[in-house]
């Protein structure tokens, strides 16, 4: 056990005699290497009070992280310039989600920031047989790629394939369909400049264009079909995850972490030196990276292009990899 802090040394959010796992193995190579060595930990911030019986210890209670620091709701902003820190503000007041521009998607998950998505299209096509049995779709920091059934992935590959675009350096994927679909009855898009990337792994002269997306065919034990909105997402959209309401509170994101001007009041002061936005009273913000998508929230534009990436250092989560049963969410 030990102290887990989030934030500088001043900082009242941290939690003592905390439980943690060492990681003594694992099979993220990348992470590990030269490339970035400023991964230390993960940090698992999740909807339940409690850890499952199975990851426990029988000596330490099974509060979860956000438990222990008695934080209700945390926010997740990435900002748009390419290799920009993104930033993870914990203690946010219930104010802060009543603002003007957020949007309220009830989580109907157990365990998981999760809620229902139905409708889904790419451009103005529906999407046959993707959500006939419903569909579930997770917020998921953890997830590099937009993971869709497998009609979805069809329907997307087939509209890219009969639309002109760059497949190399893309340059130009205006003329690629926006994906789109309701959230908890809200409708969101995911316009191409988000979830197309530029994969430079071997250089700028050797790079590719594709899209951040991949089918997984996993379902609830329900039946309803599993999505993972993940960091092609959460680029587009500054999310704030609000465990006692049981919701989460989704904004177009503009520069730098703010609700975007297009649907909320003039952007929060900034500090000197181009730091983020103050974080409200009480609250804590710290920095976080992404290695895959390293650019991060954008304006709302139809004229930026998509960011750069080393594909190396996607990320799924352990369940679109494992086996095929009924996903408990």
């Amino acid at each position: 056990m030990d102290t887990v802090q989030f934030g500088g040394g001043g900082s009242s959010v941290k939690a003592e005699a905390m439980p943690f796992w060492q990681i003594v193995s694992h099979m993220m190579p990348f992470w590990a290497s030269k490339h970035d060595d400023s991964f230390s930990a993960i940090v698992g911030l999740c909807l339940p009070k409690q850890v499952p019986q199975a990851l426990s210890f029988d000596f330490a209670s099974r509060d979860t992280l956000l438990e222990r620091l008695g934080v209700e709701r945390f926010g997740l902003c990435l900002q748009a310039s390419q290799g920009a820190d993104g930033w993870l503000t914990v203690g946010l007041p219930a104010e802060e989600a009543e603002k003007s521009g957020f949007r309220r998607i009830p989580v109907t998950a157990e365990d998981h920031w999760a809620a229902e998505l139905a409708a889904p299209r790419v451009g103005d096509q529906p999407i046959s047989g993707a959500c006939n049995s419903g569909c579930m779709a997770m917020v998921d920091s953890g997830s590099s790629l937009v993971l869709v059934p497998p009609p979805v992935m069809q329907a997307l590959n087939a509209a890219m394939a009969n639309t002109p675009h760059s497949t190399s350096d893309c340059g130009d994927v205006s003329g690629l369909p926006t994906l789109v679909f309701e959230l908890g009855g809200e409708q969101f898009e995911l316009p191409p400049e988000d979830y197309m990337v530029e994969d430079t792994r071997w250089g700028p002269f050797m790079s590719s264009c594709r899209p951040a997306v991949a089918a997984v065919n996993r379902r609830t034990a329900g039946g309803a079909a599993v999505w993972s909105l993940g960091l092609p997402f959460l680029r587009r959209h500054y999310t704030i995850f609000d465990r006692a309401e049981r919701a989460l509170h989704i904004a177009s994101a503009g520069e730098p972490c703010t609700v975007s001007v297009d649907s909320a009041p003039a952007p929060a002061p900034r500090q000197q030196g181009g730091a983020p936005p103050l974080p409200p009273p009480s609250a804590t913000s710290v920095a976080l990276r992404a290695p895959l998508v390293s650019a991060s929230v954008v304006k709302v534009s139809r004229t930026r292009r998509p960011v750069h990436v080393d594909w190396r250092a996607a990320r799924l989560p352990a369940w679109a990899t494992g086996d095929a049963g009924p996903l408990h969410i």
